[in-house]
C-alpha cells in the first residue's frame, strides 16, 4: 500500500456532497461540463487523503489553485489528521471539501489541488470546468 494517497472530485454542495446536478465528463469525477457559465452555484472539490496508520499524518496541508494563484488552504495538525482512536485498519483517510467561488465558474479552468505532509509532497491533482461551445 502506498504510505499516502490522494484523490479529488467534483461535488455540488458542502452540506450532502451531492454529485446529481453534476455532467461529469466520460464519466470521470474531475471533469465536468456546466450547463452554461455559473449554472452551478455550489460547486466544491472534496479531497481525500489516505495515510497508513502505521505512518500517520503529523500535518497536512492542502491548498487550492485556479488560474496560477492559490485560492484557498489549510492545514491540519495532531488530533485533526491522525487515525480515530482504536483504528484497527492498516489506512485511514483524512476528507477535506474546498467550495469553488462562484465567479469562478463563468469560464472554464483548471483547478489544482495540492497536498504535503510533514514528510514532503503528497501529491497533485487536477480537475476541470468546462462549458458547452457557444452555438
Amino acid at each position: 500500500m502506498t504510505l499516502r494517497r490522494l484523490a479529488c472530485a467534483f461535488v455540488d454542495g458542502v452540506e450532502n456532497a451531492a454529485t446529481q446536478s453534476l455532467h461529469f465528463v466520460d464519466g470521470a469525477p474531475d471533469r465536468v461540463l456546466l450547463d452554461a457559465p455559473g449554472a452551478v452555484t455550489e460547486l466544491c472539490i472534496w479531497v481525500s487523503v489516505d495515510a497508513a496508520t502505521s505512518l500517520p499524518l503529523r500535518r497536512l496541508a492542502l491548498s487550492l489553485w485556479a488560474h496560477g494563484q492559490e485560492i484557498d488552504w489549510i492545514t491540519y495538525e495532531d488530533a485533526a489528521v491522525a487515525p480515530p482512536d482504536g483504528w484497527q485498519e492498516a489506512a485511514y483517510t483524512v476528507d477535506h471539501i474546498f467550495s469553488i467561488p462562484h465567479h469562478l465558474t463563468w469560464r472554464e479552468a483548471i483547478f489544482e489541488v495540492r497536498a504535503a505532509s510533514e514528510l514532503g509532497p503528497i501529491g497533485s491533482a487536477q480537475l476541470t470546468l468546462e462549458l458547452p461551445p457557444p452555438f
